[in-house]
């Protein structure tokens, strides 16, 4: 496993102390066992990172940073974890806004998000198969949050915007 920071190519074996390596603009660290990434790895700017790898460990699946104290909606998840995370817990935080970029965890079979500050919540999570499924109604967690008094979350309500959602596909 590699970063490149500021011209340098570091081994890592696991990571601990995201804030060294603020700079980064390549990290590869697939095959390895990586369970976690410490929540300080949110700092990175997503925007200046050409290759981001953690292919075959086994946080590229599954991602819980509940009780971190994060406020803003992590673009790393979105960014980086699109294609593989199945698993994400991001209860017990200070996040008020779910953007529409969610709808790009196109294989999320798990989402937590109670218990933060959610005020806006985009309808673009309606077009997660965690929510069209609905197979098992312990997969999707959104109550504690503001948004959770002015929004009816009833099965009939959700298959009917769903379902418009999906004819403009």
């Amino acid at each position: 496993a590699y970063a490149y920071n500021m011209g340098v190519i570091i081994k890592l074996r696991n990571i601990t102390v995201a804030n060294a390596i603020t700079n980064v603009v390549s990290f590869d660290s697939e095959g390895n066992q990586i369970e976690s990434l410490p929540v300080e790895i949110i700092k990175l700017n997503a925007n200046k990172i050409n290759v981001f790898n953690l292919a075959k460990n086994p946080v590229s699946k599954a991602l819980s940073w509940n009780g971190k104290r994060i406020e803003k909606w992590p673009i790393i998840i979105t960014k980086f974890f699109a294609k593989t995370l199945t698993y994400l817990d991001l209860s017990h935080n200070n996040i008020s806004n779910i953007p529409a970029d969610i709808s790009k965890l196109k294989r999320l079979e798990y989402l937590n998000l109670q218990n933060n500050h959610i005020t806006y919540l985009s309808s673009d999570i309606l077009l997660l198969d965690v929510i069209i499924k609905q197979e098992n109604k312990e997969n999707f967690y959104i109550h504690g949050n503001p948004i959770t008094k002015k929004i009816i979350w009833h099965e009939r309500m959700v298959e009917k915007i769903v379902s418009r959602s999906i004819k403009f596909i």
